[in-house]
């Protein structure tokens, strides 16, 4: 008796934690239920091509120059550092953005959601969680 009631308890925990882990939003999810704009892959060019941003991660506050050119071109410098890293980005059709760094081997994309948050573009990753905002974009390459 003892025993099925200590199974029914840890049976129902687990349904339990899992209930919670099921309801729990990812950022993208709260920052699209707060207003938020997810950009298409035609509004994601529009406003990067041809720009420099200031690229803050969410995980560490570092920032990154990125100048994304009009021929999907791209170049990156770590704020502070002087060593430009080439790469390429392109959009998809389910409305990502995709960055490679050419000199890195193996070579692997990152495919990032675009959202408008007031105004600020934000990145989040594929599982909802965010990656960074741009903080400042400058017409040209600033890197």
């Amino acid at each position: 008796m003892f025993a099925k009631l200590l199974n029914g308890l840890a049976g129902l925990a687990v349904a339990s934690i899992l209930a919670t882990s099921a309801l729990a939003e990812s950022d993208m999810e709260k920052a699209l239920a707060g207003g938020a704009v997810r950009l298409s892959s035609d509004q994601i060019v529009a406003r990067l091509a041809g720009n420099t941003v200031t690229f803050e991660f969410a995980k560490n506050g570092d920032r990154w120059l990125v100048f994304y050119d009009e021929g999907n071109g791209m170049a990156l410098r770590k704020v502070g550092t002087d060593k430009v890293i080439e790469g390429f980005y392109a959009t998809t059709l389910d409305d990502r953005i995709c960055f490679g760094i050419t000199a890195k081997s193996p070579m692997r994309l990152r495919c990032l959601g675009v959202l408008d948050v007031g105004g600020q573009l934000q990145k989040y990753e594929t599982d909802g969680s965010l990656r960074g905002r741009v903080v400042e974009m400058t017409a040209g390459n600033s890197t």
